[in-house]
């Protein structure tokens, strides 16, 4: 319990530092090895990904309510931008999981992508506490890819913890909607790359 209120703790941090990432930053690791060795990284890089998340009650308030929609989120797409931003980057990978349009249902081809997640949560990383970030493209109003995002990135969840059995504690949902776009949303290919499902490491 100690535990998971400490990471709590720091999810409630807000860190205002660095730039957004882009998709040339962004790893998209594909094998549970892979995962791991995006993954593992330094104590440094747990602790910073952990406080550069937005406030935690902020991002949920601003779900439940409807009025403060058009504020945005800025959370794990921010990386350090000092002198250390190297050794001090957040460890966070994008996953691009599939979904039917304006579907909360993964498809099926995403599957084996999210089986060599649960390898990795299970196996090398299995004392790893993660933030699941759901993400939108830009098509829809801001208020229902901010809910659409949450749905996501919930159903990806709820998918490790019934097939791998992994402690829901170890994975915190947070909605952003289309606020972090890694590309344009002008091309199809920039929407793809924009739904996607991030993992951050905190612990």
């Amino acid at each position: 319990m100690k535990r998971f209120m400490y990471c709590m703790t720091l999810i409630g941090s807000v860190v205002l530092m660095g730039t957004l990432a882009t998709a040339e930053e962004l790893q998209f690791p594909t094998t549970e090895q892979e995962i791991v060795n995006a993954l593992k990284g330094t104590e440094d890089q747990k602790v910073t990904g952990a406080l550069q998340t937005q406030n935690a009650d902020e991002g949920q308030a601003l779900f439940d309510d409807e009025k403060k929609s058009t504020r945005s989120i800025k959370g794990i797409s921010r990386v350090v931008n000092d002198e250390n931003a190297e050794k001090t980057a957040p460890l966070k990978v994008g996953a691009l999981i599939l979904f039917d349009t304006n579907s909360d249902v993964i498809k099926d081809e995403s599957f084996n992508l999210l089986r060599e997640y649960g390898k990795a949560f299970t196996g090398d990383l299995k004392d790893a506490i993660f933030i699941v970030a759901g993400h939108t493209d830009g098509d829809g109003t801001e208020e229902y890819n901010l809910m659409l995002s949450q749905k996501r990135a919930e159903a990806v969840k709820q998918f490790l913890i019934k097939e791998f059995k992994i402690d829901e504690k170890r994975l915190i949902v947070k909605p952003f909607g289309e606020s972090e776009p890694l590309e344009s949303n002008d091309t199809p290919e920039g929407k793809a790359k924009n739904r996607r499902v991030e993992f951050a490491r905190i612990e």
